[in-house]
């Protein structure tokens, strides 16, 4: 009965206004906790069965009303053109199921599928940055000469290793600051001629050469053969030194290059592991930054056509659409907030237009609402890897790689930071991890942290910045170890 009224109860809603006075305590109510495009889809469907049966009660009323008369001067009236057939029913009854639900519920499943798509295409782009955060160039600047300075650092190692003569190998590498080991086997050092740095800049003396020595005995310790040799640049402090200065601007180069040839054409930078820690394949042992990257997983152009194929898919299906269940999950307003600022998680949600919004995408924003309730904490868990998270937290706080810890509270901080302390926990032998729903399912912002042990059944999910993105103390006073449930590993990745 319900389904023979409900139509005619929208549809009255539509064409007398004060009907829906009296509906409102009822039927109706229930129609407008709809959610999403399917919603839009069945009551647009809903509105076109009740004209029809309104059409059928407005034909009965006029054939009783004149039938007797039409009858009466040997006439017949048409009702429905006299195609109220059995073939043609089931034909009519078959196309409007299909244009009224399956195309709908076929819309709106794709629609589902490319809203999450969308969603976490631009996760992965706002968060597998190589340094943390945002996967392309802020700063072309400091790009570059972050670049520069890597190839100096890599620079130092190599000097460091170089055997010098003794008479002025510590002068030269203090003057450089190469006082550190670096491990640079993982990567090709040798540029612009067939011999390495340290062959080239390895001294020849004897290994008994005493320079104070020969400068107090010229014959006695060498004569004019040490003299040849100390010519030779390799030998002497200045040729040494020129030598160095050289080979700094060849590695200098070769880093920049290297950094533009990877971002020129797109502006993204490439995805090497899903956040800081992940990407990093050797720090600088002198501040802790990340020196020599790990090979590229994703291509920057692929995560480039990613995003703009996605916002380019949201543009196409908002101009293609033709019906009013497409238009009610219109995406116009996450668009231009992505076109403003995508590095912005907050960049609303697709809402229904009008007195009913209805968020539909299963990954809302960060800190939204929403959710199914299967990443909240089920109660009485206890924190067992407390402890281990504040001794990570401090061990960072001590190193602060890169001034981490000295940086304001901002999203991006904060998500470097616990970039940062994941992989303490996973040098301990946890499993850690930043990418974590939270209690609502939605995506971490930059505050969330997970941890657990092989064998574990659940996750320990932690605060672990307090009052992220404020931007109002110091990484090092919002380090928090706020313990927020145990959750289900499905909750993680």
């Amino acid at each position: 009965m319900i389904k023979k009224i409900l139509p005619i109860i929208i549809i009255l809603s539509l064409v007398f206004p004060s009907f829906v006075q009296v509906a409102q305590a009822g039927v109706l109510e229930s129609t407008i906790s709809f959610t999403s495009c399917t919603a839009g889809g069945f009551i647009s469907g809903l509105i076109s069965q009740g004209l029809r049966i309104l059409e059928g009660l407005v034909r009965g009323l006029f054939s009783r009303f004149l039938g007797g008369l039409i009858t009466n001067i040997g006439g017949t009236v048409p009702v429905s053109d006299q195609v109220v057939r059995d073939e043609t029913g089931s034909f009519r009854r078959s196309y409007t199921a299909k244009e009224t639900h399956q195309d709908i519920i076929a819309r709106c499943a794709a629609r589902e599928i490319l809203m999450a798509m969308g969603r976490n295409i631009m996760n992965t782009a706002r968060t597998s940055g190589r340094n943390g955060g945002p996967a392309w160039v802020r700063n072309w600047r400091n790009f570059q000469l972050d670049a520069q300075y890597r190839g100096e650092d890599i620079f130092r190692g190599m000097l460091y290793s170089t055997d010098l003569c003794d008479y002025f190998d510590s002068d030269l590498k203090s003057m450089f600051g190469a006082n550190q080991n670096i491990n640079l086997a993982s990567i090709r050092t040798r540029a612009g001629g067939f011999d390495s740095f340290q062959a080239k800049t390895g001294c020849t003396l004897p290994d008994n050469f005493d320079f104070e020595a020969y400068q107090q005995d010229f014959s006695g310790n060498g004569g004019w053969e040490a003299w040849s040799r100390l010519l030779e640049p390799q030998n002497n402090f200045h040729g040494a030194l020129f030598k160095s200065l050289d080979e700094a601007n060849k590695q200098r180069v070769i880093e920049e290059s290297a950094d533009i040839n990877e971002t020129a054409a797109t502006g993204f930078t490439s995805i090497r592991g899903r956040n800081a820690v992940e990407s990093c394949s050797v720090r600088n042992p002198r501040n802790g930054r990340c020196l020599i990257y790990k090979d590229i997983l994703t291509p920057a152009g692929i995560l480039s056509g990613a995003v703009t194929s996605g916002i380019e898919s949201e543009l196409q299906w908002v101009a293609s659409s033709d019906e009013l269940s497409e238009i009610i999950a219109s995406a116009i307003n996450v668009l231009l907030n992505r076109l403003t600022d995508l590095s912005n998680s907050n960049e609303g949600d697709y809402i229904v237009p009008g007195e009913i919004e209805v968020s539909i995408s299963p990954f809302p924003p960060p800190g939204g609402g929403g959710g199914t309730g299967a990443c909240q904490d089920p109660g009485n868990t206890v924190a067992n890897y407390a402890g281990n998270l504040d001794g990570a937290i401090n061990a960072v706080i001590n190193s602060n790689p890169g001034g981490i810890a000295d940086e304001p509270n901002t999203w991006e901080n904060a998500s470097i930071f616990l970039g940062y302390v994941a992989g303490e926990l996973q040098s301990a032998g946890f499993n850690a991890t930043t990418n974590v729903l939270n209690g609502n399912d939605n995506p971490n912002s930059g505050d969330l942290i997970a941890l657990w042990q092989n064998g574990d059944t659940t996750a320990e999910r932690y605060d672990a910045v307090s009052s992220a993105g404020a931007g109002d103390m110091s990484i090092r006073d919002a380090a928090t170890v706020g313990y927020t449930g145990d959750i289900p590993l499905s909750c993680v990745w």
